[in-house]
């Protein structure tokens, strides 16, 4: 079991590598930050893993597909989290309820600017964890 968990990290890692690769990234860069993780055999194996997928990659014509997923495929780059759902839940409710009240107010009376929900909802938004 333990040796299937090691795999799968393995392969994880290989795919963060190979996506670095692709992006342009020095290959001296990533062997020296796969060495802050594993060990120097693991590290090459890792690395050389990711050249020879990369190299696939070229040689069969479908890296301009995996290109295109890794910088425009929105679920792989950024989920969304349910705190980030709740701020722009707030947010809209703030500006909905803002709009709502001055519709509602005849010439010359009152509204409110419900800021609190915007500004809550915002900072839900600024503070979401990143993965």
């Amino acid at each position: 079991m333990e040796y299937s968990a090691d795999k799968t990290k393995q392969e994880k890692m290989m795919t963060i590598v190979l996506d670095a690769i692709v992006k342009g990234e020095r290959q001296e860069y990533l062997l020296s930050e796969l060495r802050t993780r594993c060990d120097e055999q693991t590290s090459q194996q890792i690395l050389s893993d990711a050249n020879a997928k990369y190299e696939a990659l070229k040689t069969d014509g479908s890296l301009a597909g995996y290109e295109y997923s890794l910088y425009f495929d929105r679920a792989k780059n950024r989920r969304v989290s349910k705190r980030d759902v709740a701020g722009l839940t707030l947010i809209s409710l703030g500006i909905g309820a803002t709009a709502l009240s001055y519709l509602s107010a005849a010439p010359g009376q009152r509204y409110f600017i419900l800021f609190g929900l915007i500004a809550v909802g915002a900072y839900m938004l600024i503070v979401s964890p990143r993965d």
